[in-house]
């Protein structure tokens, strides 16, 4: 493994580092339960229907759980640094993109984007806490997240 290190750097919980990290697990977390509350509003301005809306949040936690599993590895493989700065500009842009989606498809798109920016960052925070933190503190760190 090309990222592996061979002694930790002393992290403290609550220290600047551990709260990045926390931040970089938050966004992920975050990025489906903001929406389900405003899903009702959504469906008069695309004219869809109380059943379709939920897609939005379906395609969402599909392209995150189905991407999941390819991105865990090439975090080892290509680094922590070269895969969290590309899935955070994704989420980001597609994030921000979505509020300006002009159609349901097209909004629908975006979050399969935001899906896939946010299905690198949860591995990322894990093995930054792997990375970290050692016995005990690893488990209280890996329990705050």
């Amino acid at each position: 493994m090309q990222q592996e290190r061979s002694s930790k750097v002393e992290v403290k919980i609550w220290s600047r580092t551990y709260n990045l990290v926390l931040g970089i697990a938050l966004l992920g977390m975050m990025g489906g339960a903001l929406l389900g509350p405003v899903l009702p509003a959504l469906m008069e301005p695309f004219g869809v229907a109380e059943n379709q809306v939920g897609y939005v949040l379906a395609v969402y936690t599909f392209c995150t759980a189905l991407s999941m599993p390819f991105l865990g590895p090439m975090i080892d493989k290509y680094g922590r640094k070269k895969l969290v700065i590309p899935c955070l500009i994704l989420n980001g842009a597609a994030g921000m993109l979505g509020a300006f989606a002009p159609s349901f498809t097209v909004l629908l798109i975006l979050r399969a984007f935001q899906g896939l920016g946010i299905a690198g960052l949860l591995p990322v925070a894990m093995t930054l806490i792997r990375d970290f933190f050692e016995g005990p503190t690893k488990v209280k760190a890996m329990g705050y997240l």
